[in-house]
């Protein structure tokens, strides 16, 4: 029963779904980006939660959006969130699709907090001067690496904060990818107390069976990591396997 309790409770934190309340309370948003300067890319447009954690700072930390929505041609995006408080951020990468913002990509935070209350909510039209994303630094951060069955490093995957005190259960913080010797560097908004898991896709739906899934601590265990302003920490190991795997050691009954 703990390896049903452990699929259950990774699914319950890579999955986004509504419950009944959530989805009245959902609200359309619309508008146009009109972009100033020369930039490279296709864009995004990212919305995040204000009370949900600190405000986006790509240099320091890559917080994750809560809504990301595409960019059309025209500059116009339109999509669905949960009525609330939100930051909103304009990246541009070589996609226009949902993914971290890497060195060399361009983007722009808004300083302005949108409320979104109604039924629908057209903010017009948004000016922007995008800068590019020269470095990354680090402040607050763990550090380590991400390992498989045999103890082998474990390439491409993405390493996932999750604040345990968040009033959501989607992800705050993500890493870059791993490279190639499997070491990872999760850089963080603020103190607190994370879980840690490891996916090869930034999807929130259901992994596939070949997709590669873990959590800091033990299979039936899930461990914390509790960090303190401007702290790095070091020498964290993240055991992975498949999703088809963990699945199968789990009884039918």
């Amino acid at each position: 029963m703990r390896v049903v309790a452990v699929v259950l409770f990774l699914l319950t934190l890579f999955t986004m779904a509504y419950s009944q309340n959530e989805q009245e309370n959902l609200v359309k948003v619309k508008g146009i980006v009109e972009v100033y300067g020369d930039i490279k890319g296709k864009g995004v447009v990212s919305f995040f939660n204000k009370s949900y954690g600190p405000e986006p700072n790509p240099e320091y930390f890559m917080r994750i959006p809560d809504y990301v929505f595409e960019l059309k041609p025209d500059g116009s995006f339109q999509g669905e969130i949960l009525r609330g408080e939100y930051l909103i951020g304009v990246n541009f990468n070589d996609t226009g699709k949902r993914k971290p913002l890497n060195v060399g990509d361009y983007y722009h935070i808004l300083k302005e907090t949108f409320r979104f209350q109604e039924k629908v909510n057209d903010i017009g039209v948004i000016k922007i001067s995008p800068v590019k994303l020269e470095t990354f630094k680090v402040k607050t951060a763990i550090k380590g690496v991400v390992l498989d069955e045999k103890g082998k490093p474990v390439t491409d995957v993405y390493v996932f904060a999750f604040l345990k005190e968040q009033k959501t259960k989607r992800p705050l913080f993500i890493s870059e990818k791993t490279d190639k010797e499997g070491r990872f560097l999760l850089r963080l908004g603020g103190e607190g107390i994370y879980y840690l898991k490891v996916r090869d896709l930034i999807d929130r739906g259901k992994p596939k069976e070949d997709s590669i899934i873990g959590i800091y601590g033990e299979p039936d265990k899930p461990e914390t990591i509790e960090i303190k302003d401007g702290e790095i920490k070091d020498n964290v190991k993240i055991r992975v396997t498949t999703y088809s795997k963990l699945v199968k050691k789990a009884p039918s009954n």
